[in-house]
């Protein structure tokens, strides 16, 4: 049986200079300003600061200050919507979260940015 394998070797970060600076300043703010506030207190404040980097937030939507959100600018939050504690939201890709529904703890949301078997790295066969 052969296994068709992806030679990632000439794989190149398509991510510009520009979204690894803001991912870096988005980072700082949120260490700063939103994680050191407990659990659930602040919501407004967190919205704000998601809103500020972009997030599409409804008001009524509720995210704990242990969340870690890789890109807010590619986050999607409906009404009365939760991020709960010790969420990682690694949001590479758009990630929505719909209305009256909630992401329980420490769980591990990941979107991709691209569909790998669509991609034109040279296919390996393997032996």
């Amino acid at each position: 049986m052969n296994e068709l394998k992806v030679d990632l070797s000439t794989y190149k970060n398509s991510l510009s200079r520009k979204n690894q600076v803001a991912r870096f300043l988005w980072t700082l703010v949120w260490t700063v300003f939103a994680r050191p506030l407990p659990r659930s207190v602040g919501n407004n404040w967190k919205i704000f600061l998601l809103r500020l980097f972009g997030a599409k937030i409804h008001a009524k939507a509720v995210v704990y200050s242990s969340v870690y959100i890789y890109m807010p600018w590619n986050l999607e939050m409906d009404e009365y919507s939760c991020l709960s504690p010790e969420v990682d939201c690694y949001n590479v890709a758009k990630i929505r979260i719909g209305a009256h529904s909630t992401v329980s703890q420490k769980t591990y949301l990941c979107a991709a940015s691209h569909d790998i078997s669509k991609s034109n790295y040279p296919l390996i066969t393997a032996p």
